[in-house]
This record gives structure tokens, sequence and C-alpha cells, in this order.
């Protein structure tokens, strides 16, 4: 049986800015590893893809916060990795956003939280579980676990 320390640590119970930040720093780290011809942890989160959304996850997002997010890059609403990407990305440069596209998002930390958490519910603990078993589960969780 775990310990009660031990189940705080689940994401269940981890405030809006710790899971915004896990999956900033689980895009990070998956960019990192592409780069590096590592694909073990890419492949890992695109075989979750059906869990996570339906078809193009780009449906799911208002179209004025898709379009402020493709004025700085372009996604693929088919790829997990873009979609760690753009909760990255929404995440980090919130503030440079215009305001009706902030009104669309909610406050930073816990309205983009939930901005993603109702269209993707399955996002966080899919990544979680795909990073757990990927065994670097202590490096992605050490930054956030410490915030």
């Amino acid at each position: 049986r775990p310990k009660a320390s031990e189940v705080l640590r689940h994401p269940f119970f981890w405030s809006s800015k710790m899971r915004l930040s896990f999956l900033s720093d689980v895009s990070d780290k998956v960019e990192f590893e592409i780069r590096a011809g590592n694909l073990d942890l890419l492949n890992a989160l695109e075989s979750t893809a059906q869990s996570v959304f339906v078809g193009n996850w780009e449906d799911e997002i208002e179209p004025a916060v898709m379009a402020e997010l493709w004025r700085r890059r372009r996604y693929n609403g088919s790829l997990v990795r873009h979609l760690l990407r753009a909760v990255r990305n929404v995440y980090s440069h919130h503030m440079e956003f215009p305001e009706e596209v902030k009104e669309i998002l909610g406050p930073v930390d816990d309205g983009l939280d939930a901005y993603f958490a109702i269209r993707f519910p399955k996002l966080l603990i899919e990544s979680y579980t795909v990073v757990s078993q990927i065994c670097i589960r202590k490096e992605l969780l050490a930054g956030v676990l410490s915030k």
C-alpha cells in the first residue's frame, strides 16, 4: 500500500501550475530527445493519441486561440507532440496574447489548466504514464515537484 506522501505526488493532486509545468517539461524533453536521435519517448507518447483526442486536436481549440498559436509555429493536429507543444506555448506566451484570447483561455494557471483539461482530459495522465514507463520520470518530475 502506498504512503500518503507517495499518493500526493500523483498528478491528480498537483496544482494547476504543476500540471502545466509538467506538460511543458514533457514537450521540451520530447523535442530534445528527437534532436538527440532518441525516438522512444516520442513513439510512446504518440501511441496514446487515440486516448488523448479523436481525429484532429486542433478542432477542439477555439479558432482565435489556434490563430494565435499558428502565428508562432505550425502544428499537426494528429500529433500528441504538437498538442504538448501548443500547451507549452500557450503557458509560456499567454501574457503576449491579445485580450480576446486571454479571455477565452482564462487566467494563468487555473484557467489554462482547465481549458486544456476539459478538452483533453487524458493528456496529463497519459503523458505521466508514458514518462513513468520510459524511466525519465524522476528527471522530469524533479523540476515540477520542486516548484
